[in-house]
């Protein structure tokens, strides 16, 4: 049932009824084109469905889940519940976990790169856990966030069991350019270690599993599993406003199913379209998905308890403006904008280009909350984009990332002397379309809670007469110590080996602070106040001749340099004051 109705020529002014509407199925809004206001009025839309009948057994609580979907997610009392796991094991900023008890086993090649089809294990117990197939293994190395179920565990020996990895996801965690992986942080879902204050999806048995706390009366306990990643999918649609909306409780069960071998931001590699291993990225799942659409607004909304990412404003979408929205307890990425495959940095099909979307006056906090590499708001191959005056904090990985493709779709990226061994693009006459972006007057903090090598901004590429001014970026990651007393600091690939460059990169939570990556281009920086961070401005310099000439740096202050300028900058950034 539709929340609108069955009509499919809606038009005018609609008004919510100010209670929650449970969905079961994605609604789809498809060649709309009647001016629609949409005012929830309060309302709240939600695939999460209610568990009320529980059976207890030997001090566990059964739920029955035959004619239920799987989930990964369940929510006790509004508060998302953990899986039973293995302790989490920490590596360190740029260190892959090692343990000797898990060796990579059954080598394979894949386009001249060698890969393994999973471990030998010293750990015998495995083959004594139920559910096998259900067990994640989790990996956070750097900036990425990877996640491998296991396909199946067979005895090899008396001294060594053989999990048999899912594929390819497993294959490209230890394949795709960046962060690779090696034995995992934690074993996530595993039945038998289920404490008190966790639950257990069992799918073989079709129940699902709760272990209560001492003294907990489950009468007085609201559970709910969400069964949707999309809520909304919008296609060739214009002219649609959403006013006065919550949209709450979607999953991403892929994850769990086939693994998630993230390159950076919860975007994957998509090795089975190309071969390079920069050009094609899968999206994360979405609440809201916007694909070949024009003039669509959301007013007033909050996007919370969400298993995957909030919107995502895809290919060909123009005009559209978020406003006065609240993104908070979400597990991805708070706002998606824009494409990140490589064909689409040279767009000539003004059709499918994105453009013209406007970010303002939003709140994002608690993103990133699952999924570790989350960014609150991710922006690729765009134009005409402006994200502005919003509050971004508490953000596991970058507050801000805007620009794609690190530059290798340049024009003189030939002439670079990376020295990584990385399969080249064909170069190209003309930079890629991203220009006329704009990141100003937003107030950044405590992000980078648990990744490294990202920013309260993080850019790449060359994004032709664009801006960062007057945002307020601040207290961001782990690091502890003395901040980094230089503004500005650039390092060249092969100048790893200077002592400065190695302190700085491997502080915790480098860099933190204004983040210029690779082949960032076109930017004026200015009047920027950042302050407690490993590095405060940063410009990672791979050798692409001109790239660095094209930014300008005006008046950015560190530190809490206390004059009017950065008074006047500390209180303009951020949401807009009001009167």
């Amino acid at each position: 049932m539709s929340f609108l109705g069955e009509s499919k020529n809606i038009k005018g002014t609609i008004y919510l009824k100010p209670k929650m509407y449970t969905l079961k199925e994605t609604i789809i809004l498809n060649n709309q084109n009647e001016k629609i206001i949409i005012d929830g009025q309060g309302a709240i839309l939600s695939s999460g469905q209610l568990l009320t009948k529980w059976l207890l057994k030997d001090g566990i609580y059964y739920h029955d889940a035959t004619n239920l979907p799987y989930s990964n997610q369940l929510l006790k009392n509004g508060e998302l519940l953990k899986r039973p796991a293995t302790n989490y094991v920490s590596s360190g900023s740029w260190e892959m976990h090692e343990d000797s008890d898990y060796i990579f086993h059954d080598s394979k090649e894949h386009h001249n790169k060698v890969y393994y089809d999973g471990y030998l294990c010293k750990n015998l117990q495995f083959l004594n856990y139920a559910n096998q197939s259900s067990i994640e293994f989790i990996y956070d190395v750097g900036w990425t966030h990877c996640i491998c179920p296991i396909k199946e565990v067979i005895k090899y020996s008396d001294e060594y069991v053989y999990l048999k990895m899912v594929q390819p996801a497993f294959r490209d965690c230890q394949i795709k350019e960046g962060m690779q992986i090696k034995a995992p942080n934690q074993i996530v879902n595993v039945k038998e270690k289920m404490q008190p204050g966790q639950w257990y999806y069992d799918n073989n048995l079709q129940q699902i599993m709760y272990n209560p706390l001492d003294g907990e009366d489950i009468t007085k306990i609201e559970f709910t599993l969400p069964i949707l990643d999309t809520l909304i999918d919008i296609k060739n649609c214009s002219n649609i406003t959403f006013k006065n909306i919550n949209f709450k409780h979607t999953s991403w069960n892929e994850t769990s199913i086939n693994g998630l071998p993230d390159g950076q931001a919860n975007l994957c590699k998509n090795y089975d379209i190309s071969l390079d291993t920069m050009i094609e990225f899968r999206k994360p799942a979405s609440a809201i998905t916007l694909f070949h659409s024009t003039n669509i607004s959301f007013e007033n909304c909050t996007f919370s308890k969400l298993g995957c990412c909030g919107i995502d404003i895809d290919e060909g979408v123009k005009e559209v403006s978020i406003t006065n929205c609240k993104f908070n307890e979400i597990a991805a990425n708070g706002l998606m904008i824009g494409q990140f495959n490589f064909k689409c940095g040279h767009e000539e099909n003004e059709e499918l280009i994105t453009e013209k979307i406007k970010v303002t006056n939003n709140d994002f906090e608690d993103i990133g909350n699952i999924y570790r590499s989350g960014v609150a708001i991710i922006a690729g191959y765009v134009r005409h984009t402006t994200i502005s005056h919003n509050e971004i904090h508490n953000v596991a990985y970058t507050g801000i990332s805007l620009g794609w493709g690190w530059g290798f779709d340049d024009p003189n990226y030939k002439y670079s002397d990376i020295k990584h061994n990385r399969m080249r693009l064909g170069t190209f006459d003309t930079y890629p379309m991203m220009e006329d972006n704009h990141v100003d007057y937003n107030h950044i903090y405590n992000v980078m809670s648990k990744m490294h090598d990202g920013a309260g901004i993080y850019t790449l590429s060359m994004n032709e007469n664009s801006t960062i001014i007057g945002n307020y970026v601040h207290d961001n990651g782990t690091f502890t110590g003395i901040p980094y007393e230089k503004l500005f600091h650039f390092r060249i690939k092969t100048d790893m080996g200077i002592p400065e460059c190695k302190a700085v990169t491997e502080r915790n939570s480098f860099p933190g602070g204004i983040y210029l990556d690779e082949g960032s281009g076109g930017f004026t920086v200015k009047d920027n106040v950042i302050s407690n961070v490993a590095c405060p401005l940063y410009y990672h310099y791979t050798g692409i001749l001109g790239i660095f000439e094209t930014n300008t740096y005006e008046n950015n202050f560190i530190k809490n340099e206390e004059n009017k300028i950065t008074s006047k900058i500390i209180k303009e950034a951020g949401k807009l004051k009001k009167n």
